[in-house]
């Protein structure tokens, strides 16, 4: 539960595994649609702690609420337990467990948060907002496989 709890919130929110590995409860907020909310408090771009807050799709909330009620506990403290390493160390063990492969990690999901994003047709606004991103420059990086197959609606 726990593990699919940490792929779901990385495939959606775009966390990196850091930021995964320093989330606590009192930052997801849940929504009365079944999604949620969660601030990022700091990050790698944001020093200062200004915070952002990021969507979660109803899927990740579902996960993250099964893997509380299997804590048994109050929704108080941190929310995985463990480091950013050992985050890392999750995405890749439940890749290769679903039949996909190496060469997945804790940004995995940062990746396919963006790519997903851009097969959905969301505007740019809209991704650098999920990424906390500044420029189009990471999009454009993440994304260069999908939008290279653009050109293919044009042939």
């Amino acid at each position: 539960a726990r593990d699919m709890a940490i792929v779901s919130l990385l495939a959606c929110t775009g966390l990196r595994r850091s930021e995964a590995a320093a989330l606590d409860w009192s930052q997801v907020d849940a929504q009365p649609d079944g999604s949620g909310r969660l601030t990022v408090t700091r990050s790698k771009t944001d020093q200062e702690g200004e915070g952002a807050v990021v969507a979660i799709t109803s899927v990740a909330m579902r996960d993250l609420e099964r893997w509380a009620e299997l804590q048994g506990r109050d929704r108080q403290g941190s929310v995985f337990g463990l480091s950013g390493r050992q985050v890392s160390r999750r995405v890749a063990a439940v890749a290769k467990a679903a039949g996909l492969g190496e060469g997945f990690s804790g940004h995995s999901g940062r990746v396919g948060m963006a790519v997903t994003m851009l097969r959905n047709q969301a505007p740019s606004a809209t991704i650098m907002r999920q990424g906390r991103w500044n420029s189009e420059r990471m999009i454009g990086r993440y994304g260069r496989n999908e939008t290279a197959g653009e050109a293919l609606r044009y042939l």
